[in-house]
C-alpha cells in the first residue's frame, strides 16, 4: 500500500517510466533468497531483476545497484562464517550480471552526452530534496494537498500513518539483521535524495559520470516509500503476533485502509488527444518527405507549452520536426528558440531555409485572436508558399511550404 500509492505516485502519473517500479520489489526477493540459501540461482534472479529495473528506468536502476549493493553487504555482516563465501559468491555473479548488462545499455547515453554534455549542478539542485519536502503533498491529495503545495518533483510526503507505525514497530520490536539492514537502506535512500544538499550525493556527481547524468534526485525517495512499506509491514506482523488470524486480519485491513484514506486524490486532470490523425497531419504525411516547423514554440526562458503535444502528434506523419521535447534542452535547440524569436521576420525564416525545413504549420491555439492569418500574410510576403487551412485537433492551423 505505502509503495504504490503514496501521493509520490500520482505526482508523477505522467511520468510512465517513474510507474515502472515492479521490478524492485523482485530485486530484493532475490537478494533475500541468496542471503537465505547461498543459491547462485537467486543471484543471477537478483541481476536479472536489476536489468530489468535499469531498462525500465535509469533513475530507478542507478539508485537500486547502489542500495541494493548497500543492503546485501549489511546482510552479509550477519551470515554464518559457513555460508559466507558460497553467498558472497552468488551476491558478486549477479552483481557481475548486473553492471554488464547496465554497461551496455549504458552506451547509447554515454554517446549523448559527449555531444549534449552533462546535468550542471545548478540543474541538479533545482531538483534535489530538502528535508521540508517529505511534509508536503501533491496537491491532488485531499487530505494534505493544496494548489500552492510544494514545487514539482519535491511533494515526497509518505503521510503520517507509515512513518508513525514504523517507529513504533522499531522500537517495540527487537530489530533483525534484516530490518536494521533495511532502515539504513532507507536512510540511504533519502540521502541520495537530497541530492546537491545531501554528503553522498555530491561526491558521487564528482566522481562518476552517471550521475552527473541525472537531473532529480529526489526520485530517490521512491525508495523510501519501499523500504518503509517493509518496515510498517515487519511492525504490523510483530505487533500482532500471538493474536488470532482474525484479529490480525482485521488489524492490517484496518492499517491497509488508513493509509489509503490517507493517499486518496482527487481524480486526475486528464488531457483529449486524438486518437487518429487530424486532418492537417493526414495531408502532411501525404506530402513529399521534409522536416517540419510547428508554431508557436516557446520564448527562450518560457516552459515548452506546445513542443510536447507536437512531438505526440508527429506520431500521425512521422516527418523530422524541429519542434522536440524532453527534460533535456540541447544547446542547438536553445539556440534556435533565440532566432525564432522574431518570426516571421525575413532573419527566421531564413534561418529555417538552413536548417532545410520544408514545411511549416502556424496554430491557431497558443496565440491572440486573428495572429494566425497576419503570421501567415508576412509568410506570404516572403514568398512561403501556403497549401491549406486545416483542422488539427484544437483548432484551425495553415500549412505551408517553404521554397
Amino acid at each position: 500500500m505505502v509503495f504504490a500509492f503514496a501521493p509520490y505516485r500520482f505526482e508523477h502519473y505522467m511520468h510512465m517510466e517513474l510507474q515502472w517500479t515492479v521490478w524492485i520489489p523482485w530485486a530484493f526477493w532475490a537478494l533475500q533468497r541468496t542471503i537465505e540459501s547461498g543459491s547462485w540461482r537467486f543471484g543471477l534472479l537478483m541481476g536479472g531483476f536489476a536489468v530489468l529495473q535499469m531498462a525500465s528506468s535509469v533513475y530507478y536502476g542507478v539508485f537500486l545497484m547502489v542500495l541494493l549493493g548497500t543492503v546485501a553487504l549489511l546482510q552479509l555482516l550477519a551470515v554464518p562464517r559457513r555460508r559466507l563465501a558460497p553467498t558472497a559468491g552468488a551476491l558478486l555473479l549477479g552483481g557481475a550480471v548486473a553492471a554488464s548488462a547496465s554497461w551496455v545499455y549504458s552506451l547509447p547515453y554515454s554517446a549523448a552526452s559527449t555531444r549534449v554534455g552533462l546535468r550542471s549542478m545548478a540543474e541538479v539542485k533545482t531538483f534535489s530534496a530538502r528535508p521540508r519536502d517529505y511534509r508536503v503533498a501533491t496537491p491532488t491529495n485531499l487530505l494534505y494537498g493544496s494548489p500552492d503545495s510544494g514545487r514539482p518533483e519535491r511533494r515526497l510526503s509518505p503521510g503520517i500513518i507509515a512513518p508513525l507505525l514504523a517507529v513504533v514497530g522499531l522500537v517495540l520490536v527487537p530489530a533483525t539483521p534484516v530490518m536494521i539492514a533495511y532502515l539504513i537502506g532507507l536512510l540511504l535512500a533519502f540521502e541520495l535524495s537530497l541530492g546537491a544538499y545531501g554528503q553522498l550525493y555530491p561526491i558521487l556527481y564528482e566522481h562518476s559520470s552517471v550521475f552527473r547524468g541525472l537531473r532529480a534526485p529526489a526520485r530517490a525517495s521512491v525508495y523510501c516509500l519501499f523500504f518503509l512499506g517493509i518496515l510498517v509491514a515487519h511492525a504490523t506482523a510483530a505487533l500482532t503476533r500471538g493474536a488470532s488470524s482474525v484479529t490480525r486480519a482485521v488489524i492490517g485491513a484496518l492499517v491497509c485502509l488508513g493509509i489509503l484514506f490517507e493517499y486518496r486524490v482527487a481524480p486526475l486532470e486528464l488531457v483529449a488527444y486524438p486518437n487518429q490523425a487530424p486532418p492537417v497531419y493526414q495531408m502532411l504525411a501525404r506530402l513529399p518527405p521534409g522536416s517540419v516547423a510547428e508554431f508557436p514554440m516557446p520564448k527562450r526562458d518560457s516552459p515548452p507549452h506546445h513542443d510536447p503535444r507536437f512531438a505526440y502528434m508527429s506520431t500521425f506523419h512521422w516527418r523530422p520536426l524541429l519542434n522536440g521535447y524532453s527534460g533535456f534542452f540541447p544547446r542547438s535547440y536553445l539556440n534556435r528558440l533565440v532566432r525564432m524569436t522574431s518570426f516571421p521576420d525575413a532573419a527566421s525564416v531564413s534561418s529555417l531555409r538552413r536548417e532545410n525545413v520544408r514545411y511549416v504549420i502556424i496554430h491557431e491555439d497558443g496565440y491572440p485572436d486573428g495572429a494566425r492569418q497576419q503570421i501567415v500574410e508576412q509568410l506570404l510576403a516572403l514568398g512561403v508558399t501556403p497549401l491549406a487551412d486545416f483542422k488539427d485537433g484544437w483548432g484551425t492551423a495553415t500549412l505551408m511550404e517553404l521554397q
